[in-house]
């Protein structure tokens, strides 16, 4: 249950603390005095949408402090675990910051969070049912969203989502293949005569560097030749000034040293070392020289070649050595389009068998759907005549289509119908309400479903707006009988529901020429009864006021 909260900087509060105890928990003050705020702020803590609106003027932040006490709560500790948030006194604290640039933070339990987490944290801890809750009720997908929540069907919503996602995701890749921008026989086509003429130069990296070095060696050949006879002849040949005559001089004339002085045998076998280098030099550039030939045709042969190569390179718009690797993505493409039917049956079957799996999951919501759907009606109908509307009969129809397309949240079409008095046809909520009988609609169902749901904190936020009299006193009583399993807190401007509230709250605002801040007091003994008499009677209630509100808070 929530324990405290902490608000500083938020709209026209400055610093307010508050502290919470389990059963109901009373809210009331003057209106404008900043009760709805502190349902404003709880939203904020629990991943509610953040806005630089929500931060008082002057201010650069507004930070709300929420602290929760999980202990009894598995779904929430199990959730901590699996976040590793958990805490060892067993508490849950949410932090949120607001800049006046509008960004956020998000903190649990002193560890930052992304707005997603902590909005999963805050949708098991507290539930808040706002003053404009029967507006909602007027759409289909919140009735449906109420009917689900009722029936605890979180885990049964998910699996029909996930089946519904992996359909579509299967159809959407269907619908891309099917839907290219070319015919795909023409575009095989196309990429063919593309990658043949790319296949038949037969080309990798290593034959475009082989062809270059080719032509360059025949369209030069009579240099090459020159200097290779210029090489051999300077390393051996008949004229004595050749290397290898030099060569054989100086290695002479070490020997002769060498049969004196021992010094220079080192020098010896150097000399005698580059002696076999140097004839095998001249062995390979002697062979390199015999291999060089003219060839006329072969040059020409390959300047077709490169000709070609530089061609396709500009024809495709890359350089000549990328031209290996286009051919290889044209060859990908290709196979690629070639197996585009195998491809499409695979995506066909996959998408087949994610739609049976779709239809299971979502019958099997529908089948607890209709389950659910009589036992909400019946409680409802029970709130609804305790609330005034004796006679008034309340159903939920399930109506399943699986005509329509898969939806994400089954195939069901759900809507609230009501006959607000005896002997009159059951009607959609939406056309035969009136404002004040909606109001004790919207109010019995959230009674209802609040009392079903495992969350442990629920806050009402005058949802007892267009119910007085002796039916104010009944939702004081709803309310207390929710307060049995569930922490209440109500903001209300109704003496009978704050009459039964376990603990008691005043919102006060105060304002100067410069700034308005509100403040909170807690109500005990003879301030209670001074704040439910004034919400009977006004600012100056009578001593017969006054007794009433006592016997109101007596008799709770």
């Amino acid at each position: 249950m929530l324990v405290q909260i902490s608000i500083r900087n938020l709209a026209i509060v400055d610093s307010l603390d508050l502290e919470f105890g389990p059963g109901i928990t009373a809210l009331t003050g003057e209106t404008g005095a900043g009760k709805s705020i502190l349902v404003d702020a709880l939203g904020l803590a629990a991943g509610g949408r953040a806005s630089s609106a929500a931060v008082r003027p002057g201010c650069e932040r507004a930070e709300v402090t929420a602290v929760f006490e999980v202990g009894g709560v598995p779904e929430v500790f199990r959730l901590l675990e699996e976040l590793e948030l958990e805490d060892a006194e067993g508490q849950c604290v949410l932090r949120r910051i607001v800049g006046a640039d509008g960004r956020s933070r998000a903190f649990v339990n002193g560890t930052p969070v992304s707005a997603g987490t902590l909005r999963r944290l805050g949708d098991r801890l507290v539930d808040i049912h706002g003053q404009h809750s029967h507006h909602a009720l007027l759409r289909r997908d919140e009735q449906r969203r109420l009917l689900d929540e009722y029936a605890r069907h979180g885990e049964l919503v998910g699996d029909v989502a996930a089946s519904h996602r992996r359909w579509l995701d299967l159809q959407r890749r269907m619908d891309a293949e099917l839907d290219a921008g070319e015919d795909p026989a023409a575009r095989l086509d196309y990429l063919r005569f593309q990658w043949n003429e790319l296949e038949a130069l037969d080309l990798s990296t290593e034959a475009l560097t082989r062809i270059n070095e080719e032509h360059a060696r025949l369209s030069h050949v009579e240099e090459l030749l020159q200097s290779s006879g210029e090489a051999m002849a300077a390393l051996d040949d008949d004229d004595s000034n050749c290397a290898r005559q030099s060569l054989a001089q100086a290695l002479r004339a070490v020997r002769r040293i060498g049969d004196i002085d021992g010094s220079l045998a080192g020098v010896r076998q150097l000399l005698e070392q580059a002696a076999i280098e140097i004839d095998e030099a001249s062995a390979q550039i002697r062979d390199y020289r015999d291999r060089l030939d003219a060839d006329p045709a072969k040059l020409e042969q390959l300047e077709r070649m490169l000709s070609s190569i530089h061609d396709l390179s500009r024809k495709h718009r890359v350089k000549a050595d990328e031209l290996p690797k286009l051919a290889s993505r044209l060859r990908e493409e290709i196979d690629a389009l070639q197996s585009r039917d195998e491809r499409l049956a695979a995506l066909e079957a996959d998408r087949d068998r994610a739609l049976a799996q779709y239809r299971t999951s979502a019958e099997s919501l529908s089948r607890s759907r209709s389950d659910a759907a009589g036992r909400l009606a019946r409680e409802v109908s029970e709130n609804l005549s305790r609330l005034g509307m004796e006679g008034a009969r309340f159903e939920v129809r399930v109506e399943k289509d699986e005509s329509r397309p898969p939806a994400s949240h089954g195939t069901d079409g759900i809507e609230f119908v009501v006959a607000a008095n005896r002997g009159l046809p059951l009607q959609p909520v939406a056309r035969t309400a009136s404002g004040g009988e909606l109001s004790r609609i919207s109010l019995a169902i959230q009674v209802v479903d609040s009392s079903a749901t495992g969350i442990p904190t629920v806050v009402f936020d005058e949802v007892d707006v267009g119910v007085g009299g002796r039916h104010a006193d009944v939702v004081g009583k709803m309310l207390r009988k929710l307060s049995e399993t569930r922490q209440t807190l109500c903001i209300t401007h109704q003496p009978q529901v704050a009459s039964r509230a376990h603990h008691h709250a005043r919102i006060m605002k105060s304002s100067t020429a410069d700034t308005t801040t509100t403040a909170v007091q807690y109500l005990l003994g003879e301030q209670r009864v001074e704040e439910v008499a004034r919400m009977l009677g006004g600012a100056e209630p009578t001593r017969k006021t006054v007794d009433h509100a006592r016997e109101l808070i007596e008799r709770a």
